[in-house]
């Protein structure tokens, strides 16, 4: 490992330590607009944590089993019966298949998945359309407006992996992803690298039937990236480089990772770029606030400058 890489990953990793609440989670905060230029509202949420717990399993040198046990433990006392999550609890909304999917997987990967965990896996095959693919809310009070959202289903194969019943999903990206137009197939997530990021992830983790996806997917985040070696902002770089990593691909990644490796701040972080967002009701419509973090964007960098560390 080179020593600026590195340090760079001790850096990332000391300031994510610094930044865990006393309850495990990590932070993610709210704008109402995508430059995050005015007052950011902190959330609570178990969502974020998903990604750091990510992002610590793969640094292999540093010690950071306290703080997954910290991660796992929040996770775990915001999960309800038969095994659900939901974004927010300060806010009545319904449990989701995107939370639910992160937060198991997340748990089932750092060992500490809770007996019966296995529970929720009726609940998310129960909560498909006629397609089978599955509806982001489970709700089965809410058949108007229960979207299917690429990324959700993308992060529900993550965790339920290749079986009968997810096959339609995979069918679903790779028909998404072959025409082009998976840019208007999610309502919550900014497009194109983080559908393409969270499609790999279940192609790495053993889902075959994503490989015509993954071979565009290489090709097309090839084409974004820009003279400085990076793929415009701290979190696009950091998702492509996982992104080509997850597919495979682990040549011609040098330049993008330097690139990242000069952009982290003193203290160890990434600014705080736009993740995902809330769309005006009803939806599908514009956003009209944004989430994002320091700690979301330095848990995807690390991610990704662990992955590449760990290929070369």
């Amino acid at each position: 490992m080179r020593p600026n890489l590195e340090n760079a990953i001790e850096s990332a990793v000391s300031f994510l330590r610094a930044r865990q609440m006393e309850s495990g989670e990590f932070a993610i905060y709210t704008s109402m607009n995508s430059r995050f230029d005015d007052e950011p509202a902190h959330n609570s949420t178990p969502f974020v944590t998903t990604f750091a717990i990510h992002a610590l399993q793969e640094v292999t040198r540093l010690d950071v089993s306290s703080m997954l046990d910290k991660a796992s433990k929040f996770l775990l006392s915001k999960m309800e019966p038969p095994g659900l999550w939901r974004y927010w609890h300060r806010v009545p909304v319904p449990p989701d298949a995107d939370d639910t999917a992160c937060c198991s997987y997340a748990l089932i990967s750092a060992g500490a998945a809770p007996p019966g965990l296995a529970e929720n896996r009726p609940v998310l095959f129960a909560n498909r359309d006629e397609r089978g693919l599955f509806h982001t809310w489970l709700d089965p009070k809410r058949p108007i407006a229960n979207d299917v959202d690429c990324v959700v289903n993308a992060n529900v194969l993550l965790y339920l992996g290749d079986t009968p019943e997810t096959r339609p999903a995979s069918d679903y990206l790779n028909q998404l992803v072959e025409s082009n137009t998976e840019d208007s197939a999610s309502w919550y997530y900014i497009p194109r690298q983080t559908a393409y990021y969270a499609i790999s992830r279940p192609l790495r983790r053993g889902v075959s039937r994503l490989e015509p996806s993954g071979r565009l997917i290489v090709e097309r985040t090839l084409r974004r990236q820009v003279s400085d070696g990076s793929f415009g902002s701290d979190l696009d770089t950091a998702m492509a480089i996982s992104t080509l990593l997850n597919c495979g691909h682990s040549s011609c990644l040098d330049s993008a990772v330097e690139a990242l490796v000069r952009r982290q701040q003193t203290d160890g972080s990434w600014g705080r770029d736009a993740f995902y967002g809330a769309p005006r009701l009803p939806p599908p419509g514009p956003f009209v606030f944004w989430f994002g973090s320091a700690e979301l964007t330095t848990a995807l960098c690390l991610e990704a400058l662990a992955l590449f560390s760990k290929a070369k």
